[in-house]
């Protein structure tokens, strides 16, 4: 099964709405068993965190919580573009 590219639906979503986005990684633990966390901005407040044992999984995580947060509190793109149609 192949996982979903919610980094890339971020950045696509962030794209339609003119929405800055910006990646911010770290790493914790022992070489020999790291912890990543990966933190999302989207116009510079953060809206995702993410935690796992690879810097990807944990970037694809912190994505989908923020593409979550988003859907909730801005308008979906499709509405945007409704929105933007003169009558």
């Amino acid at each position: 099964m192949e996982e979903q590219n919610f980094k890339g639906q971020l950045i696509a979503y962030c794209n339609k709405l003119e929405l800055t986005q910006r990646f911010q990684e770290f790493s914790t633990g022992p070489p020999h068993d790291p912890r990543f966390t990966s933190l999302v901005f989207v116009n510079n407040e953060m809206v995702g965190k993410g935690e796992d044992k690879t810097k990807k999984a944990a970037t694809n995580i912190a994505a989908k919580n923020a593409l979550i947060f988003l859907q909730i509190r801005e308008p979906k793109p499709e509405m945007v573009e409704l929105e933007t149609v003169s009558f």
